[in-house]
């Protein structure tokens, strides 16, 4: 048996509600529920960042290391709307993807990039339920929202290697036991 550590923290009555809950449902102890929560969290952190960074590699590939890209967020007919310039030109195989947080005041942006194949899916078991995860990513930034006019993220390219490496460390410290 793998060694263990008893600690307390002081949640609200109604997380141990739905915990009791959640663990019925799942067919799994309390623990578990707490200790994949945590694991999946991290994993999907982690998993995040690698697939955010082999995103803008592969971006990179294409357009090469001098890339610039300028991304800006903009409203229309209510809805948030991602807009992506590379090297000043509307690519047809990168997407730019807004999500407002409006009561926070902001819109995070994601950048998908259009591929022939699908990427590897994560996959996380718990208690029962399996639960399937097809393309986490991180932000590539935060802009305000609603949106200001001519206020964009914008990235280049040349040093993308050395910031994926510092990155995945950082994962690989995360998911570690």
């Amino acid at each position: 048996m793998a060694a263990s550590k008893t600690t307390t923290f002081r949640l609200p009555t109604e997380f141990f509600s739905l915990l009791d809950r959640l663990a019925k449902q799942l067919n799994a102890t309390k623990t578990e529920i707490v200790e994949k929560s945590v694991l999946l969290t991290a994993g999907l952190l982690a998993e995040a960042s690698r697939a955010s960074y082999a995103d803008l590699e592969t971006i990179q590939e294409k357009y090469g290391k001098d890339a610039r890209l300028v991304i800006g967020a903009f409203e229309e007919n209510g809805k948030p709307e991602g807009k992506l310039l590379i090297n000043g030109v509307d690519p047809v195989d990168v997407q730019a993807l807004a999500f407002p947080d409006k009561a926070a005041g902001e819109v995070h942006m994601f950048l998908s990039v259009l591929r022939d194949h699908t990427p590897v899916p994560a996959f996380v078991q718990i208690g029962d339920e399996a639960l399937f995860l097809p393309h986490p990513r991180m932000p590539v930034g935060t802009l305000p929202w609603p949106p200001k006019p001519h206020l964009a993220i914008q990235i280049l390219l040349a040093d993308i290697e050395e910031a994926a490496k510092a990155a995945e460390q950082q994962a690989t410290e995360l998911v570690e036991l």
